[in-house]
C-alpha cells in the first residue's frame, strides 16, 4: 500500500476516534458526517487558544485527512503530495481531467473561527465540481 494513502488513512481514524466521545454521533466517512465535522470544529474553536501549535496542527491534520478519505471512498481518485502547500490532496479524474482537494486550509480556517470556511460547502463544492468536469479540465480545490 501507498506511504502517503496510509499516512492519510491513519490520520483519519485519529478524526473518528476524536468523535467517538460524542454524544450524537461518530464520523463514518459518508456526506452527512461533514455536518458533524463543521460541529465539532466550531466547538474546537472554543478552546483553540488552549491547544499547542502541535496539538492543533494535529487536530488539522486529522480533520483534514478524514474529509480526503471521505471524498476518496466516494470518488475514487489519488493522493499526492502538494508541496507548495505541504499537505495531501486528492485528485479525481485522472488521465481525462484533474480535480484536486486541498483539505487542511479550510479545516484550520473554520477551526481559527472562520464560518466562511464552511466544511459542507467546500465538500459540496468539490463533489459537484468533479462530477461535472469536462475533458481537459484542470482545479484545485483549497
Amino acid at each position: 500500500m501507498d506511504a502517503l494513502l496510509q499516512e492519510v488513512q491513519s490520520a483519519a481514524e485519529r478524526a473518528i476516534s476524536l468523535s467517538q466521545s460524542r454524544p450524537d454521533t461518530t464520523l463514518d466517512y459518508s456526506a452527512s458526517s461533514f455536518v458533524l465535522v463543521e460541529k465539532m470544529l466550531a466547538e474546537a474553536h472554543e478552546y483553540v487558544e488552549a491547544l499547542s501549535a502541535l496539538e492543533l496542527d494535529d487536530l488539522v491534520r486529522s480533520i483534514g485527512c478524514y474529509l480526503l478519505e471521505s471524498a476518496r471512498r466516494a470518488m475514487g481518485g489519488e493522493y499526492k503530495w502538494f508541496q507548495d502547500r505541504e499537505q495531501p490532496v486528492l485528485i479525481v479524474g485522472e488521465p481525462k481531467f484533474h480535480v484536486a482537494l486541498a483539505t487542511w486550509g479550510k479545516v484550520r480556517g473554520r477551526v481559527m473561527g472562520d464560518p466562511g470556511d464552511n466544511i459542507p460547502f467546500h465538500m459540496s463544492g468539490f463533489w459537484d465540481r468533479a462530477t461535472a468536469a469536462l475533458p481537459g479540465d484542470r482545479v484545485l480545490f483549497i
